[in-house]
Order: structure tokens, then C-alpha cells, then sequence
């Protein structure tokens, strides 16, 4: 299996890994124990042939974390990704949907970091109850609501689908300008 970083835009492929799992003896160049620091380990990589400065890279929720969003801002990088909801540092209120509305959207800034939201969009799918979508973003903060098939969508998430539906990776991510 390989992990991989795309262009948004164009058909084009930035930096690719081997993910071949732990070695026997539980230490290689293409292994992480951690998802962050693979992360780091394919942007250090891609930035040894690439300026990604001023980019914009979208995760999914297995990669999508407070400290990745930091570190890829200490390198000019933005980042736009949904979050599962038992990573460690989600109040309890932002993951609960208790009193909330069908397509109510709620934003939360960092206190340490006035760059860094979190996104929480509630939303009732035909068979289940309410699901409650969060979304991490280090960008300028897109706040308005967009229609997408009669419905008001956040724009933040809009732009999320927008870039990554464009071209899915083999690493959950996309850059786009």
C-alpha cells in the first residue's frame, strides 16, 4: 500500500510512501508508530522538492488533529479536515447534539491559536438520528451558509467536499492553492 499527497487541481501526485506496516524488528525509514508523525514525515519529504507555503491541505478524520493543524501552520500551511469525535481534547459540549437543530452550525475558536476553529454542523440522516459533523480548520475563517441541494451548508464544509471530492489520495489528503 502506498500513502500519497495530490494536487487538487491538477492530476498530479507530490510525494508518495511506502506503508508496508511495523518491521520485525519494529523500526524502518517508512514506519511511524504515530499518525502525526507520518504526517510529518511526508510533508518534511514533499517540501524537500516542493514550496508548499501558503497551501491549503484537507484530511480526513483519521489525520485530522489540534497538533497537526500547529505544526503545519509553523509551515506556512493551512488545514481544513473533519475530526472524529474521540480524539482527546473535544469538549463534551461541542460533541453533543442535546438541544441542538437539524442543520444547526456552531463555531469554536482555539484560545491559544486565533487561527484554529472547530466546526459543528448536526445533521439528521433518513435512517439515524442526529449526527453531529466536526471539522477543524486553520484558514481564514469561511462563515457563511451555502445551498447544496436545497439545503443551508457551512461554507467551511463546502469548501472541505469541494476540494476533497476534486481528487481522493491514498493519505486521506489534498493540496490545493
Amino acid at each position: 500500500m502506498f500513502r500519497s499527497i495530490n494536487s487538487v487541481t491538477y492530476p498530479f501526485t507530490f510525494s508518495t510512501s511506502v506503508a508496508a506496516g511495523k518491521p520485525p524488528d519494529g523500526d524502518g525509514p517508512f514506519y511511524h508508530n504515530k499518525v502525526i508523525d507520518l504526517v510529518k514525515s511526508v510533508i518534511s519529504k514533499l517540501e524537500e522538492s516542493v514550496d508548499i507555503r501558503g497551501r491549503n491541505l484537507t484530511t480526513d478524520r483519521y489525520y485530522t488533529s489540534y497538533e497537526l493543524a500547529e505544526y503545519l501552520l509553523e509551515h506556512k500551511i493551512t488545514l481544513v479536515g473533519t475530526l472524529q469525535k474521540n480524539r482527546r481534547g473535544i469538549p463534551a459540549e461541542v460533541k453533543s447534539t442535546h438541544g441542538r437543530e437539524h442543520f444547526s452550525y456552531e463555531v469554536y475558536w482555539s484560545r491559544t491559536n486565533d487561527n484554529i476553529s472547530m466546526h459543528s454542523y448536526v445533521v439528521k440522516p433518513k435512517s439515524s438520528t442526529m449526527k453531529n459533523v466536526l471539522l477543524l480548520a486553520s484558514m481564514p475563517p469561511l462563515l457563511g451558509r451555502t445551498t447544496d441541494d436545497g439545503q443551508l451548508k457551512p461554507a467551511i464544509y463546502k469548501f472541505y467536499d469541494f476540494t476533497k471530492d476534486k481528487l481522493t489520495c491514498a493519505l486521506g489528503c489534498s493540496i490545493s492553492n
